[in-house]
């Protein structure tokens, strides 16, 4: 799957999102980095966390950044990607942290899955209090 071809699909995909009532608060944006344009995320304009999804030769990959997203979500991808993460976009062994796990597919299906999630689950809720929740 090359660039063009995700970036196609993530704007189909961020537009179905923002148009139906599954946002709680604010809409899911694209951002494509100018100099690594392989560098593409999305993410809620009301919310927290970013899902990267980066083409390679092959397939793409999709990962998470986010403290809260990285933990809360890597249950939910494991079992949608039925593995573990093919690794970490973000390491440091002298201090010994791993961070944004990704996952490679050629199937975009699934990195539509897996974005819905997201954008379902991590999108701002207020409530009767006037404070606001993340994810809850």
């Amino acid at each position: 799957m090359n660039e063009r071809e995700i970036k196609e699909h993530l704007h189909e995909l961020i537009a179905e999102i923002n148009s139906s009532e599954m946002l709680k608060k604010g809409e899911l944006a694209f951002h494509q980095q100018k100099v690594a344009t392989g560098n593409m995320f999305v993410y809620l304009t009301k919310g927290i966390g970013r899902m990267y999804v980066q083409p390679n030769s092959s397939a793409c990959d999709v990962s998470l950044s986010g403290k809260v997203i990285e933990v809360e979500m890597y249950p939910f991808m494991r079992e949608l990607f039925e593995n573990e993460c093919d690794g970490f976009k973000q390491t440091n062994r002298n201090n010994g942290w791993f961070k944004q796990p990704f996952w490679r597919t050629a199937d975009f299906g699934k990195v539509r899955d897996a974005i819905r999630y997201y954008a379902r689950n991590y999108s701002c809720q207020e409530v009767e209090s006037g404070l606001i929740l993340f994810g809850l």
